[in-house]
């Protein structure tokens, strides 16, 4: 089986299909009569109030499955950061929609990988 790689760069998150072999070495097209998963909607993660107070940025990888209705189930912590940020990212991800990938005209289930970045609110 054939593993496309996706890579939607969000504001806040990477979206990547899954594949065996990590990162790269995929090919960035998918494959003729195919189409990929895209965020169509997506809502801001949110801080803890722990998080904040110790300053923490980065990004939270998750495993999910991007459905043919346009939602992330299946959602699996592969990196996280604490301080209850991984919850908060599972929460996000639960929000967000998608167009779903399609295969000669029809909507199929893609796994993929999303990172979700923390990034503290600077002052002015």
């Amino acid at each position: 089986m054939r593993l496309l790689f996706l890579l939607l760069v969000a504001s806040v998150a990477t979206v990547q299909p899954q594949t065996g072999g990590g990162r790269g070495g995929g090919s960035t097209q998918p494959p003729e009569g195919t189409s990929m998963p895209r965020v169509l909607q997506r809502t801001e993660p949110e801080y803890t109030k722990e998080a904040l107070d110790a300053k923490l940025e980065g990004f939270v990888v998750l495993s999910a499955t991007i459905t043919t209705d346009g939602t992330a189930s299946d959602i699996q912590l592969v990196k996280g950061l604490g301080l209850g940020l991984d919850e908060k990212a599972i929460e996000c991800l639960k929000e967000w929609r998608f167009s779903p990938a399609f295969r000669n005209g029809e909507p199929k289930p893609t796994k993929a990988s999303v990172e979700i970045r923390f990034k503290l609110p600077s002052s002015n």
